[in-house]
């Protein structure tokens, strides 16, 4: 059979795969790489085949057979907000034209399930728009993979669909091969190991692209119905990805780096651009694009440039940490989306872009809180357009009159309910403090929450009093409060800050200073609130305790890291710095005990300090055994309210083929590791009210 030709919109990485093999280096890196990917790609873990005739299930749902009709009920076998709450998918009715909805979390718009979904205002829309009885099937999950997507994309032909909507595209961006140490092993023989690292994702993403393309094919060719796949934005604008301290160099190149950078935000901060942007490139030279961080200081300097440039910089901020063994929320990056513009009309399905349409309609620079909640999930706005487009593409396949413009199907979209709107506020105000995002959009979110519905105040409240409150979770009324009212998604939040601690108390200090700007607002005293929760007792207060984080929550859920998970008795940092904090009264005696050490593997001469409120109170020496310390704080040093502690580390002195050796032993060992290094470590951390 003969072979198509390949796609043109990749040609951009057959340039690069041409550099790397243009030496003997180069060519045995590219060897390496097809060994690797030969031995553990993605592939082998995807669906082949198209289903037979009677399938027994579709996502949770099981066939049932009653009366002689076949049905599919719904069961316990996940938990229930990670799918529609559809308890029954029934056969379809004559003359109901159906349509299934498939994707990940961006498609359950799980913010605002159950009663508000992107399914529900595409129905709604084609109802109005010309399919009056028109039926869509909401199959989206949360958190869903390209292999469940292809199997339950399959399945649902048992349901008998006039059109098939399928909207992801967003949980692919870590792929690499599952043996991390065949990676790690491979990397090691390389002379450029994080271009062979990308080029290893990148070919895994094209594999995983090809083969969902091929599988939604079969669908439109063997069966005759219509597929179309949107493909998702990302929020450009406002998000920052969290991410290691610096690349993954030789000790003298990350110190370099890290001196660039410091120069940078430095001259930024005074707007010396010209300055700033020397820098940056200087970094850009050092890290080879693997770093977030030096595009968007490009992006700061870039003003005075066309606004496509200056779009193409933030891109390249959202995809710089692909195959860089690390994690970061999802999202759809740039080698994806041209596989998939290039992939899917070769198989005949239908590909609505929402990067280029959502730009062509808004007329904005860039994608943001316009748009989304958070990194990829999108507010009501963003919903109802992206369906109002999935909406025009259906209307013009299944033999309807010509399809309306957008204005008039914006009209037939449903807004979700004013509450509803509130605790999708909320959520994201949370969500964006566990990501570790600027206040200022934290604020922001609380914000919409108040102004969306009374209720947000109620539910920004709970927050705040769930936050401080020393009972257990399910004891805390806030938090009973928050479960029933928030949306899906928030439940996973709650649930995490329930296992891991809960402490949010930059977002607590965010969303009291908007609940303090209402007219008429009865004033909040967190300190009264904190101290009447969780003040210092007597005896020791333990600061380790996860109630006293005051990091992100991801610095202490293991961060932009992947493969460390293993647990342990004291806290290992893979920061530069770790925040905490206490209630006190102003002008109290306090003493602080700390027990550090900086292991060995660290390989630095230089020393850790330890601050309370920024004023340097110790330096911690480089001890690579456990060593103790107590402070008497003087009681000027004490605020009242919310005091801090800080622990910054010194940097690390290690190689990166260190790191790679090391997570080879690990493997060959049976334990997980990480390639980033460790800062520090720290066995206890307490204090006492004199």
């Amino acid at each position: 059979m003969r072979q198509s030709p390949p796609p043109d919109s990749l040609a951009n990485v057959a340039d690069r795969l041409a550099q790397v093999c243009s030496t003997d280096i180069g060519l045995r890196t590219l060897r390496l790489v097809a060994q690797v990917h030969a031995h553990v790609g993605h592939g082998s873990s995807l669906p082949e085949a198209l289903p037979p005739a009677h399938i027994d299930r579709i996502g949770i749902w099981s066939r049932q057979m009653e009366d002689g009709r076949e049905s599919y009920v719904r069961d316990e076998s996940e938990p229930g907000w990670l799918w529609a709450d559809t308890q029954r998918l029934e056969p379809r009715k004559t003359g109901t034209p159906r349509i299934v909805f498939l994707g990940e979390s961006v498609a359950r718009g799980n913010e605002y399930a159950p009663g508000y979904a992107p399914a529900i205002v595409l129905q709604s829309i084609l109802r109005t728009a010309g399919l009056p009885q028109a039926e869509v099937i909401d199959l989206a999950r949360v958190s869903m993979g390209a292999t469940q997507l292809i199997e339950v994309a399959r399945a649902s032909l048992a349901l008998n669909p006039d059109a098939v909507v399928v909207f992801a595209g967003n949980n692919w961006s870590h792929a690499l091969p599952e043996d991390l140490r065949a990676v790690a092993s491979t990397l090691l023989q390389c002379q450029q190991p994080w271009v062979t690292a990308r080029l290893l994702a990148e070919r895994s993403l094209l594999d995983i692209v090809r083969r969902l393309a091929n599988a939604l094919g079969e669908i439109t060719r063997e069966k005759g119905i219509p597929v179309v796949f949107l493909i998702p934005e990302f929020n450009l604008r406002d998000w920052r990805t969290i991410e290691p301290d610096s690349p993954l160099l030789v000790p003298e190149h990350a110190e370099q780096w890290r001196t660039h950078r410091r120069a940078a935000q430095a001259a930024c901060a005074v707007g010396d651009y010209a300055t700033a942007e020397s820098a940056a490139r200087r970094m850009l030279a050092l890290d080879g694009g693997t770093m977030s961080i030096t595009f968007h200081l490009l992006y700061e300097c870039s003003a005075d440039r066309p606004s496509r440039e200056r779009r193409a910089l933030l891109e390249q901020a959202r995809d710089a940490g692909l195959g860089q063994l690390r994690e970061y929320s999802p999202r759809c990056n740039d080698f994806t989306r041209r596989a998939l513009l290039e992939e899917l009309p070769r198989q005949a399905v239908g590909v609505v872009d929402l990067s280029e349409r959502l730009a062509q309609y808004q007329k904005a620079e860039l994608p943001g809180r316009d748009l989304f909640l958070d990194y990829v999930h999108l507010n009501a706005t963003g919903i109802r357009l992206c369906m109002a487009f999935a909406a025009q593409w259906l209307l013009s396949h299944l033999d309807t009159a010509s399809a309306p413009a957008i204005p008039m199907l914006l009209e037939a979209a449903p807004e979700p309910p004013p509450e509803t709107i509130a605790y999708a506020y909320v959520h994201a105000a949370y969500l964006n403090f566990m990501w570790g995002q600027d206040p200022q959009l934290q604020k922001y979110y609380c914000q919409q929450a108040l102004e969306a519905h009374p209720s947000g105040k109620e539910m920004l409240q709970g927050l705040v009093e769930y936050q401080v409150s020393a009972a257990p979770a399910r004891l805390c009324q806030a938090f009973c409060r928050l479960r029933e009212r928030v949306g899906a998604a928030a439940h996973y939040s709650l649930d995490v800050f329930e296992r891991n601690g809960r402490s949010a108390i930059g977002l607590v200090e965010c969303a009291l200073e908007v609940l303090e700007k209402r007219p008429a607002a009865v004033p909040y005293n967190l300190s009264t609130l904190l101290r009447r929760a969780q003040g210092p007792k007597p005896g020791a207060t333990d600061l380790l305790d996860p109630y006293y984080r005051a990091s992100s929550a991801l610095v202490f859920f293991g961060g932009p890291l992947l493969g460390d998970e293993r647990q342990r008795a004291y806290i290992r940092s893979f920061e530069p710095v770790l925040r905490f904090f206490f209630p006190c009264e102003c002008g109290a005696g306090v003493s602080l005990t700390i027990t550090w050490r900086i292991p060995r593997e660290c390989r630095t001469a230089g020393v850790g300090q330890l601050y309370v409120n920024d004023c340097l109170v110790r330096e911690l020496r480089n001890a690579h055994s456990w060593r103790t310390a107590t402070l008497s704080l003087p009681p000027s040093l004490i605020r009242d309210g919310v005091n801090t502690v800080t622990v910054g580390w010194p940097s690390p002195n290690v190689d990166w083929r260190d790191r790679l050796e090391g997570l080879v032993r690990s493997a060959d060992m049976g334990r997980t590791s990480t390639l980033y290094p460790v800062y520090g470590d720290l066995h206890s951390l307490s204090l006492q009210v004199k």
